[in-house]
């Protein structure tokens, strides 16, 4: 069954979207005889990769091995659309030079740390490494964002992109 979803966001050389969107549930993981899951059916794959299957959920996001621009793209925007901890909206900071949000304790503008953008990310989405194998492509199921993935992700060429979305602030 498909979890229903608003986008209000675009993606690099993607269009506006602005509809309901069904979301798919993966059907074809496999897990192995390691305790690997795995993605392996050909459609469930690009649906993945187009940010449009979820597994156990959440929305899969294909974190190595894909489009670096549209996986920041895909964070971003789904920052857009959710509060940060404090139940406020993310907005962008120029003097602080990155996504914000409240702090909870003292209810400051922060910078959102590496740190803090990768445990909301492993919040709103199951995490996968799209792998090339003798069979085709293969999504695999991870439990980490690779090494300075958040940091990528947060680098200005990316923000650039889906700096529209976000209310500005000093």
């Amino acid at each position: 069954m498909g979890l229903k979803a608003t986008l209000t966001g675009s993606i690099p050389h993607r269009p506006m979207i602005h509809r309901v969107v069904q979301w798919m549930e993966s059907k074809s993981i496999r897990k192995n005889s390691q305790g690997v899951l795995s993605i392996t059916d050909p459609a469930e794959v690009q649906l993945g990769l187009d940010g449009l299957l979820s597994v156990g959920g959440r929305k899969l996001l294909v974190v190595r091995g894909g489009d670096a621009g549209d996986t920041a793209g895909r964070v971003f925007i789904m920052a857009a659309n959710q509060a940060d901890r404090t139940g406020t909206k993310f907005k962008f900071s120029r003097s602080k030079r990155g996504l914000t949000e409240v702090d909870p304790i003292f209810g400051n503008t922060i910078r959102v740390s590496p740190a803090s953008l990768e445990r909301y990310i492993k919040d709103w989405f199951a995490l996968g490494e799209l792998l090339h194998t003798a069979t085709g492509k293969v999504i695999v199921i991870v439990d980490r964002l690779p090494r300075m993935a958040t940091q990528l992700w947060g680098q200005g060429r990316f923000i650039a992109q889906v700096a529209d979305h976000f209310e500005f602030i000093d």
